[in-house]
């Protein structure tokens, strides 16, 4: 199994936690602005009010076992993993009070890209490889059956501990990072002046500035940098990414027609 896709779950009303190493692992984050928006008579644009901005993470796991043991460990971090969904309660009078609803706090890729999260779980879904032509393992006296394959689903409402928002000079997020981890974000936003481009818009008037050319540290960079093996898996999961001017593209289609 790659040391990168890894996933721990903490039920923090619980004070436990699972620990689950993936085959394959993807992470899907949005965020919805909501606006209300209200038609008035003669106008064509709408009155619109600002209300909040919604943010959602889902995770898609596949875990895979090889052996005996391994699938029994993995079925019963599964089993945890399920139980964990209910809330707590503590004993009272004539039946039991609820304590604590379910929480979580969500670590993935073994803090190389993604800061921590909080939240709820809003939906969760556990698909055992038998409903997709894998055979289980079959063990023990009686004997039983442990599934090789899972795909486990799960989506999570996060919630944040301070006001999000920009605050005078300051970002959203704490030292924490918000959406990436610090590391992630070292390499400052660098703009690039274009030769022969004169007042873009880009920049100041009359700078000279170019289309902003914006590069992102691939994982494997950030695994070099933080004393990591550099997996090969992480640079799989993670692309560079990167903007070029238009202008830049033109100037070398160009160059290369000019005999």
């Amino acid at each position: 199994m790659s040391k990168i896709t890894n996933i721990r779950i903490e039920a923090m009303h619980l004070g436990q936690s699972v620990f689950m190493e993936c085959a394959d692992m993807s992470v899907t984050i949005a965020f919805g602005p909501n606006w209300s928006a209200e038609q008035a008579y003669g106008k064509m644009d709408p009155i619109a009010t600002f209300s909040h901005v919604s943010r959602e993470m889902t995770f898609n796991l596949v875990l895979l076992a090889k052996t005996e043991t391994a699938a029994m460990n993995q079925q019963r971090d599964i089993d945890r993993f399920i139980k964990f969904q209910y809330p707590k309660y503590k004993p009272s009078a004539g039946g039991a009070t609820l304590s604590a609803p379910p929480f979580f706090k969500v670590n993935v890729l073994n803090d190389r890209l993604y800061s921590a999260v909080e939240g709820y779980i809003t939906a969760f879904e556990a698909t055992p490889g038998s409903q997709e032509d894998v055979a289980p393992l079959v063990g023990g006296d009686k004997p039983f059956f442990y599934e090789r394959k899972w795909t486990i689903n799960f989506t999570m409402t996060v919630l944040h501990d301070e006001v999000v928002g920009w605050l005078g000079a300051k970002e959203p997020g704490n030292q924490k990072g918000f959406v990436f981890i610090p590391e992630a974000l070292s390499t400052p936003y660098q703009q690039h002046r274009t030769p022969g481009v004169q007042g873009s818009g880009f920049g100041p008037q009359g700078s000279g500035m170019g289309p902003t050319q914006t590069s992102f540290m691939t994982t494997a960079e950030m695994a070099r940098t933080s004393g990591g093996d550099g997996d090969t898996s992480v640079s799989d999961a993670v692309s560079n990414v990167s903007t070029t001017s238009t202008d830049q593209a033109a100037t070398a289609a160009t160059s290369e027609e000019t005999p």
